[in-house]
């Protein structure tokens, strides 16, 4: 019985089964993979966007009047899902103002900070 099986040709059950379960590892890496790609991409636009917003509040900032010490937050006009908190406080630098700017999207949960100092004109 042992020399008929020797002599066929082909797969045997068990090697079917592992070359199976290599594939099915090899396909749950490559969606998991794919899946955290598209969320790191997700991120990493919301990230380039909450920049271009903080980049253009600090310019109207530094084009404006001399900001008042204090904090501001608020909804991020024209920009759904982004939210701001302006933190203006005094330095120790007569006539200069220091201006801490985060900007937060995914409901708060992420966000990203900037620091800008003004002088008075």
């Amino acid at each position: 019985m042992w020399k008929r099986l020797k002599n066929q040709k082909g797969l045997t059950l068990l090697e079917v089964l592992v070359a199976l379960a290599c594939a099915s590892l090899a396909i749950v890496s490559f969606v998991t993979l794919t899946s955290f790609s598209t969320e790191m991409e997700a991120d990493a636009k919301r990230l380039t966007e909450a920049t271009l917003i903080a980049e253009n509040m600090m310019r109207s900032i530094e084009e404006g009047d001399f900001p008042e010490t204090g904090m501001e937050e608020g909804e991020v006009e024209g920009m759904e899902g982004f939210t701001y908190k302006k933190h203006v406080t005094d330095t120790f630098i007569e006539n200069v103002k220091e201006i801490r700017l985060e900007i937060f999207w995914d409901q708060g949960k992420r966000g990203t900070e900037f620091l800008l100092f003004v002088r008075k004109k």
